[in-house]
């Protein structure tokens, strides 16, 4: 008999795990596909303020900065131009004259400052789950620069894009490593933290913190963890929250239009979503995206696309991710997938990769063992 909570289950982390790990666009945000205007929550500015404030320095620039004016900062949803929030940062840097403002900020910063977001991270099992859910719901913090996961052989990196202020890149990196040392309740260390922009002129603070080999110039924001250490347990792991924070989450992303988005881009993430739900059709996508089914078919095909091969793709991506990753059986993945009978989960599986799913996963043993 099939489990179907764990099958759902295992599709998500599975979903989540290959963001990022096949395609290029979920690495990072193209430049040529950035949007010229983005917005990010205003959780954490009224912190900075205060944490300038505290140092002894006059934070009225800050707040009289254009953006900010009329802002209502006890509503947790207030969004206001990213490009705002950089200009509060730099200023903030300016004003403190503090070269390691970011990492000082990730310290100081009460606990909960980054609301459901944070609390989502909290409550996961394990810090691979937590970073999965940062990569899911990143957007909501920032539309523009969200974090994704890069899955490699014996590593997670964690890369955010586009580049952005030096300190607030470095604020979230130490917050992040902040955040996994206190939810393992270890002195967890990255394997290694890379930033695109230059080094500051001393290090001493930043190794002092990250422990880590730091790269500077680099290609991408990138902070990178051991695939061991992502099985870590969380010592404030709970069920009960994880669920309504990400029920709130799921509701605030359907608020963040990306309306210069391809659409087959947009078609690729709800399959991934509707899998676990059992509506990877034609119709629940187009009800979704508010088109008709034909003007769904007809966009798709303006962007040399299909709904059958998005479809196949997104499959094919999580059968793969499933057989080498979990313990379910064939017949789970092909329910998983929406497949009525495992034999025609069998004949997908083998056109698409050239091998039956018990081959593939034999392999993949192999290849572990060795």
């Amino acid at each position: 008999m099939i489990d179907v909570d764990a099958a759902c289950r295992s599709l998500d982390i599975g979903c989540q795990l290959i963001v990022g790990a096949n395609r290029a666009e979920h690495i990072g945000m193209d430049a040529s596909r950035q949007r010229p205007t983005g917005t990010s929550l205003a959780w954490v500015l009224p912190h900075l303020v205060a944490h300038v404030a505290a140092r002894g320095r006059d934070a009225t620039p800050i707040r009289r900065l254009p953006g900010l004016r009329a802002k209502n900062f006890d509503d947790p949803d207030t969004r206001i131009a990213d490009s705002t929030a950089v200009d509060a940062w730099r200023l903030a840097s300016q004003i403190t004259d503090d070269d390691a403002l970011g990492l000082h900020m990730a310290q100081a910063i009460p606990a909960g400052t980054f609301d459901v977001l944070e609390y989502a991270f909290r409550s996961s099992p394990t810090l691979g789950s937590a970073l999965e859910q940062l990569a899911r719901y990143g957007r909501v913090i920032n539309d523009r620069a969200g974090a994704r996961l890069l899955v490699q052989d014996d590593a997670i990196a964690v890369t955010t894009g586009p580049p952005t202020e030096r300190q607030r890149v470095e604020f979230a990196f130490a917050f992040l490593i902040r955040l996994a040392r206190e939810t393992t309740g270890t002195s967890l260390t990255p394997l290694e933290v890379r930033f695109v922009h230059a080094a500051p002129e001393s290090l001493v603070e930043h190794r002092a913190f990250f422990r880590a080999p730091l790269h500077y110039d680099a290609l991408s924001n990138q902070l990178v963890f051991a695939r061991s250490d992502t099985t870590r347990p969380l010592v404030s792991a709970d069920h009960a929250l994880a669920g309504v924070v990400r029920r709130r989450l799921d509701k605030m992303l359907t608020q963040i239009p990306l309306e210069d988005e391809p659409i087959a881009a947009r078609v690729r993430r709800m399959l991934f979503d509707s899998l676990a739900r059992g509506e990877a059709s034609a119709n629940a996508v187009a009800r979704e995206l508010g088109v008709s089914k034909r003007t769904l078919h007809r966009r798709l095909r303006a962007e040399g696309a299909s709904l059958r091969s998005i479809l196949d793709e997104v499959r094919g991506e999580v059968a793969t991710t499933l057989l080498r990753g979990t313990s379910l059986g064939t017949g789970e993945v092909a329910f998983v997938l929406g497949y009525s009978e495992p034999a025609a989960f069998h004949r997908f599986f083998r056109r698409w990769t050239g091998q039956t799913p018990l081959d593939f996963r034999r392999a993949g043993a192999a290849t572990e063992t060795d």
